[in-house]
Order: structure tokens, then C-alpha cells, then sequence
């Protein structure tokens, strides 16, 4: 029987060896087919990484193949088992995002997506907004491509997660390529990158997850002209091209028009985006791109941690380049059944279990504190070990210093804190070993050389190792395998493989003592504030914890209603702490208090102050007259007191004349600071006022007195009825051509005679009327006739429009047709008899004279 086990066992060894003799490579998962056709059209020089409109693109797909955590959730249900999403949501809106920024001629968008985010973060988790360095991530990524051409978010990864980056853009500005240092200094140790994936139009709840609890996430998408519309900002693709340019999504709209993208997708709903072409390009640099694209969105990135530098002193690391590709027993199996093996030995190794580990050689005596790895699955469980004293080229010798076990949901790369540190020793070699089980063949993140992209990946024998877990009870399972180069009894061979696993190992940092910075070290709320903050900050290093310790209150008591937070720790961020005051029963005067803060770096006291308000009503002008004309007039509320002044204005008291012709008041309440000024418009209507002067009182109460607005309103009155003069009442004997005159013009008002207005009637009937400015007028020959009885009349206008009664008709008659002859002349020159006269004489004579009054025709 033993010989039988045996021979099994060696019988999976021969085929384990003379699969690795045949292939002779370590079995890594297949490339991300898009990869693939990035290559393939390089070679053929076929990729464009440029608009039409000469915009710079500049996303390569990874080697990667994502595609089986297409449609997995990354929300913690267990946490939120009901999440529910707003219909619109802006980070801008929020100020959760830092200035939109410009990649201009080249080839870098991935870098500006990928601070986009972290810096996105960063100003949510600190409320700090930093400048990060894209020149020196696009110079110092460490992969095959150059400034211009391109990169995408595992290059990002792999940058950050060694301690490349990120620096200032003021340590290494933008664009200059082939200058950076790298020496400048390093402002951040990213611990955690995430990758959200989405399978569909309507699988967006884990980007939304994202960008509500994180901030901006960072994806791609393939960038094509004509599906651009520059006047809605809109964004819609529906080809099968591959991604190309690498934005930032920073919201979305749920019911952003279908009818706004060139070609309408099949319904509403958009992200809303941030790009790295400007301000001056799309919305002040957003646009929005559809829900239904083809293939934005699907596969995402979110820098959601930077930590302190002093955070972890060294870093033990073989994979400077991150994740290239991945390992898993699904991978091993496929080659194993390729390669004509016994399905009874494909079927023994464990298809949801594998172990990983990574064997380092201490720098000097320090203890590891942390441990970093890639995890490529959904719902994993780990557990991983840290052994010292271990042998050369076998992971799980030596001994046991600590063991942990978690579950991780998020794809991504992860740093797990140990609970219990490990101490080595300089020369001391220590593994770190990690098992991943999983409902899927679990992924194992390796670093490998791939022509194009990293081909400056290197290993050695004896750093790096996978074990395959299985069912032979008399082989050793895990069944360990070097990445690098391996050899079993001649059977089984590779060599200088260059993979490594991507596991890294955390010293613990020696950070100077926390100091307990708070600013501003005084509030003073006067007398209308209720609401002001102050920042705690860390002048020093490592943590620091603070918390309110009590409240001393010097006048009054309980007046500071509220702080909030009460504690926190701060590394290098600024917990904003808001203070909420109430003045009720607060003493007059100013009131002060002392807010203790107490840290393991110290205690500082924050001292505020309140003050009871005392506001003062005044009102200008007080009085308001519409006059004759006027319909909207208003008056100033002010407070020439203290503190806020709350003002009501009641019902109009009208005191004389009309009623109701207050048409509106508005606003009829305000709260006003002595430093503001409320205006209040009174409209007025004349309709159905009685003539004259109406007055009325509008009345403001507030906390600070009260007063009275008075209005007053006229209504014109007519001028009075005109009194006719001449010719008088029964008159007879009047010319054909008589002067009608009236009395002097009156007017209740005072105003001036406008218009006037004269008629003349015979048997009732108007036969002549006219109009002048005048308390006269004459009538012109030709109206009247001899022997004939008339009526006469006249109204006044003023110069406002109104208009008297006419007079009171005055009757007269004119003269009889029969005429006396005029008064016989006397010559008067040449007198009679006279001599010497000119032969061109004057002859002159006395006055005409006619008995009727009537005037010299000839």
C-alpha cells in the first residue's frame, strides 16, 4: 500500500517537473486581451494617442485581466445592509476637490486622474488640499514607457505603494520630462489603493459607494471626437474600442438627459467627470459622460489612503513594480490538463486555497509592524504568518512570531497591521507567509518581466514562493515552488523566471513625539455669532489623541450648547472642531469660558467669549408721501444696536381719508445685524380714493423698540367750477365777434390752469367750441348770427388733468340786422381852401365812428 502512495506521489511529481520542462515558465493567468491588442498595434504603429483637436490621451491598458470581478460588490452589506443613493451627487458642490489641472501636449492623463484622486481623498480624510507631483510619477514609474507614452493605474500603484511618490508640485513641477531626481522629498506613504469594478449601466452602486464615502475615483474610457458635444458637455460612446484616456469620476446626475449626448443612449443618467484638458475645455473642465458608454466606467481605481511618512521607518519589498500578472491554482490545474496530466492529479490540487510568501534577510534589528499585499478576488479569507529564523528557500521554517486572520471585500492592494509586532535581528532572515481561501480560485499578485512594459523586473532564487495546496496526505501541502527558478529531481524545471510575489513587510517608524497644535486659541462670538471652529493640528510626529477635557465658564453657565468632535487623532490632517453657543439667559455684558483640551502632546486651552445682545430699532425715513403720482416708495430697518434685530411689521391703521390703498409691503419681517440694512418696499393703489390727502400708519415692532412708518396719499382735486363774466346772463346787443371772459382760475390744490375749454350752444346745440390756455377768449366772425340768442360755457384743466364742471350756462343776444350808418366824416387836411399843396397829398380825416359799435370796412 505504501508503495502504491508512493508511486503516486512521485507520478504527480513527474508531471508537475515535465510540465514545467515543456512550458518552462512559472504559470501566470493570461494577459488582459486588451493588453494584448495595445501591443500588437504598437508594433504595427498604429496607436494614436491624440484627438483630431490635438488633445493628448494617454491611458494603456494593464496586463491585468480584471474581467472576472466584473458585476462583485465592494460595499460592506453587512455595515450598510440598505444603502440608497441621492438622485445627484457633486463633490465639487462639496469642496471635497482640488483645481482642475492640464496634462497639455502629452501623454499623462492617467497620472492627473490618479492625484485627481488620492488628493480628492486627502481633502476629505485631512481637509487639506495638496499639489501632488504628475512629473515626477510620469518620470519615475520604473516601466518601459516614456514621458509621452502613456501609463495607466497599476503603474500609479506600483509608484506609491514602494514610496516612490508622491511629492509636491513644487518640489518637481510639470511638464519636464526626464528631470526628476528622485530625490525629492516623499509627502506621503499611500497603504491602500482599491479597485471597484462595475459590469453594466445600472451596476453603479459601487462607484457611488466610492465616491460618497472616499472621493473622486479614477477610471478610463475610450476618448472618440464624434461622440463628444461640446454644447451640452456630453459624452456618449457606443463602440468596442479599447480605453485610451484616464479621467477622474467626481458625481453623477441619475436624470441627466438622454437627449443631451449626439446620439441619444437608450435612457437618462450620467457620471459627471472630471478631465485633465483645463478649465478653459468643457464645463470649467467637467463634462458628463452617459451611464450606457460602452466602456467607461468598467474598470476603477480610488487612492483612498496616504499616511504619514513617519507612519513605518523601512519597507522589505522585491516587486518595485507591483502587480504585472497573477498566479492562482486554476492556473497551475489548466496547465497541468494541457500538458496531458492525470485528471486524478489536476483534480487533487485545491482550486479555493493558496499560500504565498516572500523570505527577507534583515537589514538590521527592527520589528515589522505591518504587511502589505495585492488582492485580486471578492470575499476572501486570510491568514498569514510571520516566522524568524528561517531557512534559505524554505518559507515556513524556522518559527512562528505571530499569526492573523482577516476578510477582505475590496479588490485592491491592502496593508494589515500586525497586532503583535515581530522583532528581527540584522542578518536574520524572517518570511512572511499569506493563505488566501476563497469561493473562487484565488488570485496571487506576481511581478514579472513583460517585454514593452516591465521588462526591468528581476528576482533570485530564493526570495519569492507560491504553494499549491492538495489532497497527496504523504506530500507535503502546501507543495512550495520557487517564482524564480525551481528544480525537482530534474523532472520539474524553470529558470531565472524573474517573478516574484508581491508581498512587502513594514518596520516600524520612529517618529519624534506628537505636539498638540490648536488655532485659533480664542472665540469670540460677540453678540450674533452661535456658531465658529478651531483646529487641532500635530506639530510633531506619530499620533496624537486629544480630547475636550471640561469647560470653565467665568460669567454665566451652559451657555456653549455644543463641541463636536469631543476627541480624535491627528497625524498630519486638522480635525475641525465646531463650538455652538445659545444666548438665552445669559447675563448682560460679555460672558467668557475656557475650553480645556487635553493630548498625549500636550494641553492648551481654547477661550471664548459671548456677548447678550442689545439691538436698537431705527427706521429712515419715517414718513413716506406718495403724493399725487407716486405708487412704490420704501424705508430702511437698521440696527444701531447690538446683536440681531428681529422686526415684524403689523397691519397698516389707516387715519384719514380712504382705506386699503396699501396695496403690499414687503419683506414684513427680517433679522438685521447691526452691520445690515433691510428695505422695505410699500406699494400704494388709488382706485376709489376720494379726492384729497389720505393718511395711514404702518407699525414695526421688534426686540430692539418699535416705531411707526407714516404714509400719506393725495388724490388730485378738480380746479373749482369757472364763473362766467361777460357777456353776463341775458345780455343783449352783442357784436357778432364778442370777447367770453370768466372769472380768475381756482384750484383747491394750488395747481396751474392747464387747459380751458369754451363752447357755445344755440337752441341747445353746440355750434362752436374751442380750447386755450386763458380765462378769455374770442370768437372769431363767422359763429354767430344777428338777433340771435346763445348760451355759453367753459371748464378748467389743471396741470395734473383733473378737470372742473363746467360753468353754468350763460345766455346773451346778439345785435338786430338793421344798421346805422356810420358818423359823417370831417376832412381834416387839406383844410378847406388851403394852397401850396403838394400835388401828392394826405388827405386825412376824423376818426371812424359807428353808432352800432361796428368797425370801418371801406
Amino acid at each position: 500500500m505504501r508503495r502504491k502512495i508512493q508511486g503516486l506521489i512521485w507520478l504527480f511529481i513527474l508531471f508537475v517537473s515535465s510540465l514545467y520542462a515543456q512550458v518552462g515558465r512559472f504559470p501566470t493567468a493570461p494577459l488582459n486581451p486588451a493588453f494584448v491588442r495595445y501591443i500588437e498595434n504598437l508594433k504595427a504603429g498604429q496607436v494614436k494617442l491624440q484627438t483630431t483637436e490635438g488633445k493628448r490621451l494617454g491611458y494603456i491598458p494593464e496586463p491585468v485581466d480584471l474581467s472576472h470581478l466584473k458585476g462583485k460588490s465592494i460595499i460592506p452589506e453587512t455595515k450598510f445592509p440598505k444603502l440608497s443613493y441621492p438622485a445627484s451627487y457633486d463633490l465639487r458642490t462639496l469642496n471635497r476637490l482640488t483645481p482642475v489641472k492640464n496634462q497639455g501636449t502629452h501623454g499623462t492623463c492617467w497620472a492627473f486622474a490618479t492625484y485627481g484622486s488620492l488628493e480628492s481623498w486627502l481633502k476629505k480624510d485631512e481637509g487639506t488640499e495638496y499639489d501632488f507631483s504628475e512629473n515626477n510619477l510620469v518620470n519615475l514609474h520604473g516601466f518601459d514607457w516614456g514621458f509621452d507614452n502613456g501609463g495607466n493605474y497599476f503603474m500609479s500603484t506600483a509608484y506609491l505603494a514602494r514610496w516612490q511618490g508622491p511629492v509636491n508640485e513644487e518640489d518637481d513641477s510639470y511638464p519636464r520630462p526626464g528631470e526628476s531626481t528622485g530625490s525629492e522629498t516623499v509627502r506621503k506613504h499611500v497603504q491602500e489603493v482599491i479597485y471597484i469594478p462595475r459590469s453594466g449601466s445600472t451596476d453603479n452602486d459601487n462607484i457611488k459607494y466610492a465616491v460618497m464615502n472616499y472621493g473622486a475615483v479614477g477610471t478610463m474610457m475610450c476618448w472618440n471626437d464624434g461622440s463628444y458635444n461640446p454644447t451640452t458637455k456630453a459624452y456618449y460612446y457606443n463602440g468596442s474600442g479599447d480605453p485610451n484616456h484616464a479621467v477622474a469620476i467626481v458625481g453623477w446626475d441619475d436624470n441627466y438627459p438622454a437627449s443631451n449626448f449626439n446620439t441619444a443612449p437608450t435612457g437618462n443618467g450620467a457620471f459627471i467627470v472630471r478631465n485633465s484638458w483645463g478649465t478653459g475645455w468643457g464645463d470649467g473642465g467637467y463634462f458628463y459622460v452617459s451611464y450606457y458608454d460602452t466602456v467607461f466606467g468598467y474598470d476603477n481605481f480610488m487612492f483612498n489612503n496616504a499616511e504619514p511618512t513617519w507612519n513605518y521607518s523601512d519597507i522589505y519589498q522585491y516587486d518595485p513594480l507591483g502587480c504585472v500578472d497573477f498566479s492562482n491554482p486554476d492556473v497551475l490545474k489548466a496547465e497541468l490538463s494541457a500538458n496531458g496530466a492525470p485528471q486524478m492529479i489536476v483534480d487533487a490540487i485545491y482550486s479555493d486555497r493558496v499560500r504565498f510568501a516572500n523570505i527577507f534577510t534583515a537589514t538590521a534589528n527592527q520589528n515589522i509592524v505591518a504587511v502589505g499585499f495585492y488582492m485580486f478576488n471578492t470575499s476572501v479569507n486570510y491568514q498569514l504568518w510571520v516566522r524568524t529564523g528561517v531557512n534559505e528557500g524554505e518559507p515556513e521554517s524556522g518559527s512562528v512570531a505571530t499569526t492573523q486572520s482577516g476578510t477582505l471585500s475590496v479588490p485592491g492592494y491592502h496593508t494589515i497591521a500586525l497586532t503583535s509586532p515581530v522583532s528581527v535581528s540584522e542578518g536574520q532572515r524572517f518570511s512572511v507567509v499569506i493563505r488566501f481561501t476563497s469561493s473562487e480560485s484565488p488570485n496571487v499578485a506576481v511581478e514579472g518581466p513583460y517585454g514593452s512594459y516591465s521588462s526591468a523586473a528581476t528576482a533570485e532564487v530564493g526570495e519569492s514562493f507560491i504553494g499549491f495546496e492538495h489532497t497527496f496526505f504523504l506530500l507535503p501541502s502546501p507543495y512550495w515552488l520557487d517564482t524564480d527558478t525551481d528544480d525537482i529531481e530534474g523532472y520539474y524545471s524553470y529558470e531565472n523566471q524573474d517573478v516574484n510575489v508581491c508581498i512587502k513587510a513594514y518596520v516600524e517608524g520612529t517618529p519624534e513625539e506628537p505636539v498638540l497644535v490648536v488655532n485659533p486659541t480664542s472665540l469670540d462670538f460677540g453678540t450674533e455669532e452661535t456658531s465658529l471652529t478651531f483646529n487641532v493640528s500635530n506639530g510633531g510626529q506619530d499620533w496624537l489623541n486629544w480630547q475636550v477635557d471640561s469647560i470653565t465658564y467665568n460669567q454665566g453657565s451652559g451657555w456653549i450648547t455644543d463641541i463636536s468632535p469631543t476627541s480624535g487623532t491627528v497625524g498630519e490632517g486638522v480635525d475641525t472642531v465646531t463650538v455652538t453657543v445659545g444666548r438665552t439667559g445669559i447675563p448682560d455684558g460679555v460672558s467668557t469660558a475656557v475650553i480645556h483640551i487635553t493630548s498625549n502632546g500636550g494641553n492648551a486651552d481654547v477661550n471664548v467669549s459671548i456677548e447678550k445682545p442689545n439691538p436698537i430699532l431705527s427706521v429712515s425715513p419715517s414718513s413716506l408721501d406718495f403724493g399725487r403720482e407716486e405708487t412704490s416708495l420704501s424705508f430702511n430697518i437698521n440696527n444701531t444696536g447690538t446683536g440681531r434685530l428681529n422686526w415684524n411689521i403689523g397691519l397698516p391703521i389707516y387715519t384719514s381719508g380712504g382705506s386699503g390703498w396699501i396695496e403690499s409691503i414687503s419683506p414684513t419681517s427680517g433679522e438685521t445685524s447691526s452691520s445690515e440694512t433691510d428695505s422695505v418696499n410699500v406699494s400704494v393703489n388709488r382706485s376709489g380714493l376720494p379726492a384729497g390727502v389720505s393718511t395711514a400708519v404702518i407699525p414695526i415692532t421688534s426686540d430692539g423698540g418699535n416705531k411707526n412708518v407714516s404714509v400719506s396719499i393725495r388724490v388730485n382735486s378738480p380746479p373749482l367750477k369757472p364763473t362766467n363774466i361777460s357777456p353776463s346772463n341775458g345780455a343783449t346787443g352783442i357784436s357778432l365777434t364778442p370777447l367770453l371772459k370768466t372769472g380768475a382760475f381756482s384750484d383747491p390744490d394750488g395747481d396751474t390752469l392747464s387747459l380751458a375749454k369754451w363752447k357755445i350752444k344755440k337752441g341747445g346745440v353746440v355750434i362752436w367750441q374751442s380750447s386755450n390756455s386763458a380765462t378769455s377768449i374770442s370768437v372769431p366772425a363767422g359763429v354767430l348770427e344777428n338777433s340771435t340768442t346763445y348760451t355759453w360755457q367753459v371748464s378748467y384743466t389743471d396741470n395734473y388733468g383733473a378737470e372742473s364742471n363746467w360753468s353754468d350756462e350763460t345766455s346773451f343776444t346778439t345785435r338786430a340786422s338793421t344798421y346805422t350808418p356810420p358818423v359823417k366824416p370831417v376832412n381834416i387836411s387839406p383844410a378847406n381852401m388851403a394852397t401850396g399843396v403838394s400835388t401828392t397829398p394826405v388827405l386825412k380825416a376824423s376818426s371812424f365812428s359807428d353808432p352800432d359799435g361796428d368797425t370801418m370796412a371801406d
